[in-house]
């Protein structure tokens, strides 16, 4: 039953990020994502995949990269459309100083 439950836990974790990307690919936009808030995440699914590795244990290596490989695409979305409006012109010139 344990297994079971994390099993599920995982699937959904991955899963999770999955309506972002297709947001982000039908509008052609990924303002509302906050680029800090994946490379956090990012950063935190290739730590745990690490982790995983050094104790070798497979269910925490493959749900924690497959998680790594979707929210990856998320931030490098983010990246893409970051320099991009939805209509594909460069914003404009950001005079202040402030986070996208």
């Amino acid at each position: 039953m344990e297994s079971l439950i994390g099993s599920l836990a995982a699937l959904w974790s991955i899963t999770s990020f999955i309506p972002q990307i297709f947001k982000i690919i039908r509008t052609r936009d990924a303002s509302a994502v906050s680029l800090h808030m994946y490379a956090l995440t990012v950063t935190a699914f290739s730590l745990w995949t690490w982790y995983g590795l050094t104790i070798a244990s497979w269910p925490v290596i493959v749900s924690n990269t497959a998680a790594l490989v979707i929210s990856g695409i998320t931030l490098v979305l983010k990246w893409h459309f970051a320099r991009k409006d939805p209509q594909g012109r460069a914003p404009p010139k950001c005079r202040g100083a402030g986070w996208r």
